[in-house]
């Protein structure tokens, strides 16, 4: 069986949703309690360069990968990252996560409309409909200069999406808060489907704080996932406590070509 059958067979399984992860950098603008890969303004960037990027877009591409995932870090703070996504939104599907506060400097502003690719999706990280909760885990102030990015965002074409990362005590708290923020991303000019909700895991920073849910490596998302670093099985892989990058979840030292890692991933 070729790759090209074995991945085809993977998320036809839905062992895999056909996505592969870019960790474009490490280094963040915030220090976020609960970040996964300990990022803050001192972290070393580990950076991801954008030719690379875009070449294993192009190798996802033509082994059957369905989509490209972008996160950090912030990957906003990397030079040119609007030009960079738009390439590889070229290639694939492509959703890149950000922290949402950095679309107001003129440098990125003048970028904003190489993110109006239709293959292109901006989903920004707000945790809540008020500040209050947002602020509490990400830094003062932050909620409204991630909220001041989606008219701006919009205006320019942008496809956005809204993140929120919350712990529930009960399975009806979870559906409660849901459509809570559902109706409130309505009430801003998105859709209700462009909201995702999703449980805090106690890794990264978040252990730090003791934050989250516990969750063994086996309930992670088995996502190709790429770093500066190497490969791993999971975006929940290449996490960094403790001031380390985690391996338990590395699957090989090679990035590219990305058939090497792509094999192991599919074993």
């Amino acid at each position: 069986m070729s790759i090209q059958e074995a991945l085809e067979q993977a998320i036809e399984q839905q062992q895999t949703s056909g996505r592969v992860w870019l960790y474009s950098n490490y280094h963040c603008n915030l220090a976020c309690k609960y970040c996964l890969t300990s990022s803050n303004p001192r972290s070393p960037q580990r950076s991801l360069q954008p030719d690379q990027m875009i070449e294993a877009a192009s190798q996802a591409q033509q082994l059957g990968f369905r989509t490209i995932g972008v996160t950090g870090g912030e990957p906003f703070l990397q030079p040119n990252m609007p030009q960079t996504l738009n390439r590889l939104a070229e290639l694939l599907p492509t959703i890149v996560l950000t922290n949402g506060t950095l679309f107001i400097k003129q440098q990125i502003k003048a970028q904003l409309d190489w993110l109006s690719h239709p293959n292109l999706q901006v989903q920004l990280s707000i945790d809540d409909s008020t500040e209050e909760l947002h602020d509490r885990h990400r830094g003062q102030g932050t909620f409204n200069r991630a909220m001041h990015s989606i008219p701006l965002l919009l205006e320019h074409g942008v496809q956005v999406r809204i993140s929120s990362t919350r712990v529930f005590d009960t399975p009806e708290d979870a559906k409660r808060e849901t459509n809570m923020l559902k109706n409130w991303v309505s009430s801003i000019g998105l859709k209700p489907e462009d909201i995702v909700v999703r449980t805090m895991v106690r890794r990264g920073q978040a252990e730090a704080y003791t934050l989250g849910i516990n969750a063994e490596s086996k309930e992670f998302p088995a996502d190709l996932t790429l770093t500066r670093m190497g490969a791993y099985l999971s975006p929940f892989g290449p996490t960094v406590q403790h001031g380390r990058v985690q391996t338990e979840l590395l699957l090989t030292r090679t990035v590219l070509p990305l058939k090497i890692p792509v094999q192991n991933f599919l074993q």
